[in-house]
């Protein structure tokens, strides 16, 4: 009988949850975490409209004028502490749920010990644009059109930064990774295997 593979989960970052823009991300978000939050406490965020830069700056004080029950109220704050000492890990399912890439998003690539940073500037269904910030000068990617695979956009970044195209594709995708709201979600390869997996 063949036992299901474990999520894989990533840390969860404090950017990350001040990020969260209203009681819905900030639920969603929780529910994900690996220790997840009691239903209680849960139906409280929504309830309150919580964001996430308010639920980081929740105390016992505000909790207690709320009338919230003594489990709920612990729950919500063992879980800040966690996530303010650095140690909540979350699914990284939760990030690509719905697009391998958004806005905002950084393609790491790293060798010889040097890190070249790309930004996703702009992407939707038809097409990808990426700036990369290199010896102190701006570059911008061309449009990648309908892009099925990230390959073109590693392409472009080797180029850019004069390293060529002497890199097998599996190489390419363990050295290229994702990082989204200050999150390392992993190798290219992994983010895309996982995203055609959900």
């Amino acid at each position: 009988m063949a036992t299901p593979s474990a999520k894989k989960m990533t840390k969860l970052s404090v950017e990350l949850v001040k990020s969260l823009p209203d009681a819905s991300s900030l639920v969603k978000c929780l529910s994900a975490t690996k220790s997840g939050l009691n239903e209680r406490a849960l139906e409280f965020l929504q309830q309150q409209q919580i964001s996430g830069e308010d639920f980081l700056e929740l105390t016992q004080s505000d909790l207690d004028s709320r009338w919230l029950e003594i489990g709920p109220v612990k729950s919500i704050l063992r879980k800040i502490d966690i996530i303010q000492k650095g140690e909540e890990l979350i699914e990284v399912a939760y990030f690509i749920a719905k697009k391998p890439l958004v806005v905002g998003d950084i393609v790491r690539y790293v060798r010889e010990g040097k890190t070249y940073d790309c930004k996703v500037t702009e992407f939707d269904d038809i097409s990808l644009s990426v700036s990369l910030t290199y010896d102190g000068k701006d570059y911008a990617s061309p449009k990648f059109m309908e892009l099925k695979t990230i390959e073109p956009l590693e392409r472009w970044i080797l180029n850019t930064v004069g390293l060529g195209e002497s890199s097998q594709q599996n190489d390419l995708d363990e050295k290229f990774h994702l990082i989204r709201a200050g999150v390392e979600l992993g190798s290219l390869k992994e983010v895309r295997e996982l995203y055609h997996s959900t």
